[in-house]
């Protein structure tokens, strides 16, 4: 083996470990795949119907854990943060990787969907939790 098959070879290494493998990841999954899945479609992947998620996309956005600013690689819309949340919280197996590459985002930029949108909910329960009573 030649130096220079060995110098490509770790080049390939270095850029996979850093970049990722880009061949697998999903381009434009939530802009062109999503709207195109029926009812049933929608809701085998993210649990819930059109209405509902986008009922809960728009109080998310009015909320003050939906921040309105873009990273380093583009902003993800509100309504895509509640799918890619409502779809990671659905595949129990899912890891972070198999969940950035379906949705094309880092990994950095998965945390904070997971918490922010986390936190949104649970600052709902109160509104949709009602514990029994006695008079229930």
């Amino acid at each position: 083996m030649d130096l220079d098959e060995t110098s490509d070879s770790s080049d390939a290494e270095l850029d996979l470990y850093i970049f990722g493998d880009a061949a697998n990841r999903n381009r434009n999954y939530l802009d062109v795949i999503v709207p195109l899945y029926s009812e049933n479609e929608f809701f085998k992947h993210f649990r819930m119907s059109r209405p509902i998620v986008e009922q809960i996309s728009n109080k998310y956005l009015a909320s003050e854990y939906y921040k309105d600013h873009s990273g380093q690689f583009g902003k993800i819309s509100g309504y895509n943060q509640v799918l890619i949340f409502l779809w990671y919280i659905g595949h129990q197996t899912a890891s972070f990787a198999d969940v950035t590459d379906r949705f094309d985002i880092t990994k950095s930029s998965l945390g904070r969907i997971i918490q922010r949108v986390g936190f949104f909910l649970s600052s709902l329960s109160s509104q949709i939790i009602s514990w029994p009573n006695d008079e229930t």
